[in-house]
């Protein structure tokens, strides 16, 4: 799973783009 922080998206291009 990857991990987002609130306020940085600290996401790879192949996980799903949070909102929050």
């Amino acid at each position: 799973m990857v991990r987002v922080n609130m306020g940085e998206p600290n996401f790879e291009p192949s996980a799903v783009p949070f909102s929050r």
